[in-house]
């Protein structure tokens, strides 16, 4: 990036450097080569989406170029959603540090992001604590039965949609919104049946 902005740089090396390892370090996301830029401009570009926009953005690396050099010179009203990002970034953190939560997906830990901040913006977070319980158990409910590939269980093979929006369409808007709708589907009839999973018995 530019020496002429100082806004953007300080703002991808805060969540790069300082915010986003809490990802990979707290939800044990693989380490692959830019994962860590990568995944900071995946969420930089998304919130700042949501709060322009009311919705989720393409993050192919088209999109991002495209996002970073529109940002090259911080408005005051990206320089609020900036600092605001900045701090809901610091509570996630705060909320997901210790939790040991191995999901070892860069999508997966875009999702959980928004989903902890929609949490936050909608006045929810007494919910935030079971739904990182939830998310412990659905996840490992997700990944032994996608390890079983075509014997998966037929109670759960709706986890097998769940499974693309975070793998093979990932950076598409449409799997981030559905990524958003299966969590909060998920996670209320957890809390209805009482700590169940859907599919359990």
């Amino acid at each position: 990036m530019k020496n002429g902005a100082p806004e953007l740089k300080s703002l991808f090396q805060l969540i790069s450097d300082r915010h986003v390892p809490s990802l990979p370090i707290y939800l044990n996301i693989q380490k692959r080569m830019f994962s860590k830029e990568l995944t900071s401009a995946q969420i930089a570009i998304n919130f700042f989406s949501l709060h322009k926009h009311k919705s989720y953005e393409r993050a192919r690396f088209i999109d991002l170029q495209d996002f970073f050099k529109k940002y090259l010179k911080f408005t005051a009203d990206a320089n609020g959603t900036a600092t605001l990002l900045k701090t809901r970034l610091d509570k996630v953190y705060d909320y997901l540090k210790g939790s040991k939560i191995a999901l070892k997906n860069r999508a997966m830990g875009v999702t959980v992001f928004f989903f902890l901040n929609s949490l936050i913006e909608n006045d929810k977070e007494q919910n935030i604590k079971p739904f990182i319980k939830f998310l412990s158990e659905f996840w490992n409910r997700l990944r032994s039965q996608i390890e079983k590939g075509i014997d998966i269980e037929p109670r759960y093979r709706y986890l097998l949609e769940f499974q693309t929006y975070i793998s093979q369409a990932a950076v598409e808007k449409y799997a981030i919104e559905n990524g958003q709708k299966y969590l909060e589907d998920y996670f209320d009839y957890y809390l209805k049946s009482g700590g169940k999973i859907k599919g359990d018995k």
